[in-house]
């Protein structure tokens, strides 16, 4: 497993954290939140640059990398429908 792949695999767990934080009852929680949310979209794009740079591209990053996006942006979703306050998070496309 190459590094681009590992970093893929670490945006997902990012991911669980980032839920976790949400629904947390924390005084910072979504300060947290957002401090992982910025995270993982870096991590998002320094897998990638690594991928085309050193051609690590592999049917695993080629399937995980995008599933691993989708997941976060589908839990960022899902918390701003079921909040009825206005949600801080930006939409990204």
């Amino acid at each position: 497993m190459n590094w681009a792949n590992r970093i893929t695999l670490s945006r997902l767990a990012l991911t669980v954290l980032f839920v976790v934080a949400l629904n947390s009852s924390w005084q910072y929680a979504r300060t947290a939140a957002l401090v992982i949310f910025l995270i993982a979209g870096l991590t998002d794009l320094i897998d990638g640059e690594i991928a085309r740079r050193y051609g690590l591209i592999t049917n695993f990053g080629k399937l995980m990398d995008p599933l691993s996006c989708r997941s976060r942006q589908c839990q960022r979703g899902q918390r701003r429908q079921s909040s009825r306050e206005i949600f801080w998070l930006p939409d990204c496309v």
